[in-house]
């Protein structure tokens, strides 16, 4: 609503209509004069002025988050510019409307920052001059693509956080280094678990990893005073937390083993809501609209987690294939047990799935290192729903890699060793052979057969700079593994 003379100065900053409160702030300026300012929020969805209604959509910038769950009207008396009368003052009768997700029956946004656990394990990784603690450190100094503007990761977040099915939901960032115990006990990880193996997860020390998901935000959102009061009083929360994740991985175009995740959760007393199965795939649709946007085509199949049950897995049809793309489940009372709530009374859902996963979909790329690239003519391409088409396909280069090593050799270790020295140059590592052969290798020795893949997403790499890398992967793989080379 503006004109000569006079702009509505108020400032948008949701695209969401699910979010209305009961006070807000309208300002009018008429020759650079700000005049009446209200405070707090409002969607104003009808006007009368002079008893004739006027059809309009406003969303105004918020001064402070309410928790306000009633109907009510709100009037204002403003001074507006021509097309009402040039500085005459107009009474608006505002109809607001409160929103009521499916998922949650108040309005809050709280962001918690429980960030104070790892500071002690940093200090001591900083000191640590072993190959492990430099290549941690590495990691870590990576940037966050779910927080860096422009990135589809990011994009993604906020489309996720911005379902209406989600509103009110609050969000948390936590370490990234965590104990183990909360990582794995409190979530019911079974002790033989893979996922506790050191050749699957980074450990710091003997109590302390690399985070390998965001789920464990669970533990420090619970313990929010906030939160505790909330729940006392019977009101259902929910939360999400992303951010970057690591996991020991094989190398290929389709896994990197630092990866972004974003977590959701909801819990409700049961007294007020049941969580079931059609909760879980309300859940996902929110979900996968926000990623990949109305029209697609969905299917559900039974799935496991170690702390939900029942769970369900998601795919989405794309050119004709089915690809599978989340998962999510009812939280188990065991898991809520031991997080001290008190699973007679409380239910809740949860999902958790790898952000690169729904981008690489999305946009169809060939190469999950595309989304870390600088070049612009790829991240101009990194836009969701926009089908990528090849900068240049630069031409790879082939080596291989024999040698014979202790049958307790850990082939993903070995992999962050050519990461470490290879980078993201490195393409793939196919294993192309492995056999034991006690008479000819000896006692407990396995002969192993790699093909290393280099491949530039931005240049084409020569024959001697692949050659001098190659080296130094022999020369580690001898010393680190104590290997024979063949």
């Amino acid at each position: 609503m503006s004109g000569t003379g006079g702009v509505l100065s108020s400032q948008i900053i949701f695209n969401r209509e699910d979010f209305v409160w009961c006070e807000f702030t309208l300002g009018v300026v008429t020759d650079g004069i700000r005049h009446n300012s209200f405070s707090g929020n409002a969607r104003v969805v009808n006007v009368w002025w002079n008893g004739s209604k006027r059809d309009t959509n406003l969303n105004f910038r918020s001064n402070e988050w309410n928790d306000y769950n009633w109907f009510g009207f709100a009037c204002a008396s403003l001074a507006f510019s021509p097309g009402f009368g040039r500085g005459s003052f107009v009474s608006l009768l505002c109809d607001v409307i409160f929103w009521k997700s499916k998922f949650s029956d108040r309005l809050s946004l709280m962001h918690i920052v429980a960030k104070d656990d790892d500071k002690k394990v940093l200090n001591m990784l900083e000191k640590r001059t072993d190959s492990e603690a430099a290549r941690i450190r590495r990691f870590m100094a990576m940037p966050d693509l779910s927080r860096t503007p422009g990135s589809p990761i990011a994009e993604i977040v906020k489309r996720v956080i911005a379902q209406p099915d989600f509103a009110g939901f609050d969000t948390i960032e936590t370490s990234e280094i965590v104990p183990v115990d909360i990582t794995f006990d409190l979530f019911d990880f079974a002790k033989d678990h893979p996922a506790r193996s050191k050749s699957d997860t980074y450990y710091v020390d003997d109590t302390h990893i690399l985070r390998t998901h965001t789920t464990i935000m669970w533990y420090y959102y619970l313990q929010d005073p906030d939160v505790k009061a909330r729940m006392e009083r019977g009101e259902a929360v929910g939360c999400f937390s992303f951010g970057k994740v690591y996991r020991k991985d094989e190398i290929d175009r389709h896994h990197m083993n630092v990866f972004h995740q974003i977590d959701g959760w909801y819990l409700i007393p049961k007294d007020k809501k049941i969580i079931g199965i059609e909760d879980l795939q309300n859940a996902l649709l929110a979900l996968a609209k926000a990623a990949f946007g109305e029209g697609k085509k969905y299917r559900f199949n039974p799935d496991t987690f170690p702390y939900t049950d029942p769970s369900l897995e998601m795919e989405i049809e794309k050119n004709g294939k089915w690809l599978e793309i989340l998962g999510s489940g009812v939280v188990k009372g065991s898991v809520l047990e031991k997080f001290g709530i008190d699973s007679t009374k409380w239910n809740g859902w949860a999902f958790g799935p790898g952000i690169e996963r729904l981008a690489i979909i999305s946009i169809e790329l060939p190469d999950i290192r595309l989304l870390w690239s600088e070049d612009e003519r790829v991240k101009r391409q990194l836009k969701l729903g926009n089908k990528f088409k090849e900068v240049s396909k630069y031409p790879p280069i082939t080596r291989d890699i024999s040698f014979i090593v202790a049958s307790n050799f850990i082939p993903n270790n070995y992999f962050d060793l050519i990461r470490d020295i290879g980078s993201d140059l490195v393409e793939e590592v196919k294993l192309l052979d492995k056999y034991e052969n006690e008479e000819k290798f000896g006692k407990g020795k396995i002969s192993y057969t790699y093909r290393i893949t280099y491949r530039s997403i931005e240049r084409t790499l020569t024959d001697e700079e692949v050659n001098t890398i190659q080296k130094k992967i022999y020369d580690e793989t001898a010393r680190q593994y104590n290997a024979g080379l063949r």
